[in-house]
């Protein structure tokens, strides 16, 4: 099928949060480096960390050349929260959470 952001490209953008540990350094160009990421996340998206530890045995699905979503995190130093992605969190579908998100 259609990339997401093909199917939702005339969606107006999501607001979004961005949360950081009170410890994270930003890396050089962090504002256009953010920009860049906000353009190519699918307008529907929940959540994407933007900084991250995992196990090298763990691999990456490829989303675009420079976007990967991975498939094991151990710990988290910032990530981005859309309002759907808040919304969500919130529902009851959503329960019960199971551990915290950056153990």
């Amino acid at each position: 099928g259609k990339a997401l952001l093909e199917e939702n490209k005339n969606m107006p953008p999501t607001p979004v949060c961005i949360i950081m540990e009170d410890d994270a350094s930003l890396v050089d160009r962090f504002n256009d480096r953010l920009s860049s990421l906000l353009q190519q996340l699918p307008r529907d998206f929940h959540f994407c960390t933007i900084g991250y530890g995992r196990p090298k045995s763990a691999p990456l699905v490829q989303y675009s050349s420079e976007l990967a979503i991975p498939t094991c995190l151990w710990y988290l130093t910032g990530y981005i929260l859309s309002l759907q992605g808040a919304n969500y969190l919130l529902s009851p579908s959503s329960l019960p959470v199971q551990g915290p998100v950056d153990s």
